[in-house]
Order: C-alpha cells, then sequence, then structure tokens
C-alpha cells in the first residue's frame, strides 16, 4: 500500500492564491460593465428610432393679470390698517392713532 504524508495531500487541494481569485473578480466585473454598456448603447439607439422628433409649441393664449381694486370697509366697519382698507363712498376713516398704519373706523 503506498502511503502519504498528510502535508503532501493538504498541499494537493489548496486554495487558490487571493491575487489570482481577485483577477478573476475584476474580470468578471470588468465583462459585466461593458456587456451592460453596450447594451445600453443599442437600446438608446433603438428608443430614439422609434419616436420622431417633434417640436410642440404652446397653443393657448396666456390669461390676462386680475386687478384687484382697493379693499371697502362696510360702513361703521374697520378701515385704514397697512392693508390699506378705504371707505365707502359719504363715509370718512376716523383714526384711532397718529402713526404709519393705524386703524380707524368708517364714519359720516
Amino acid at each position: 500500500m503506498n502511503r502519504q504524508n498528510p502535508a503532501q495531500s493538504n498541499e494537493q487541494f489548496s486554495e487558490p492564491k487571493p491575487s489570482f481569485l481577485w483577477i478573476k473578480i475584476l474580470l468578471i466585473v470588468i465583462i459585466c460593465a461593458v456587456l451592460f454598456g453596450f447594451g445600453g448603447y443599442y437600446l438608446g439607439k433603438q428608443n430614439n428610432k422609434s419616436a420622431p422628433v417633434t417640436t410642440a409649441y404652446p397653443t393657448s393664449t396666456p390669461s390676462p393679470i386680475p386687478t384687484i381694486g382697493p379693499r371697502v370697509a362696510q360702513p361703521g366697519g374697520q378701515c385704514g390698517t397697512i392693508a390699506g382698507i378705504v371707505c365707502p363712498t359719504e363715509y370718512v376713516c376716523k383714526y384711532e392713532g397718529n402713526y404709519p398704519d393705524a386703524a380707524g373706523v368708517c364714519v359720516k
């Protein structure tokens, strides 16, 4: 019977060297990237062929800008303030203070 030394039998089934393993992984990654790139390029060209390029121009006219007149208070209501609320015709704003943006009451 032929007996082998246990140290020799372990050498026959040793793991591949780490540098060789990294080369394999790197090669697989590069191949996948190249295939993915060519596939994207091909599908991009196919997509451009199927849809003709058209230029769309707007057909609607813009709506006019609404103009807002002054806010008119009710008789006896608040007037003045920073909002610039005015009193109706024949009424006067009686201010309650003597400072800018003071509030008042519409009186006859």
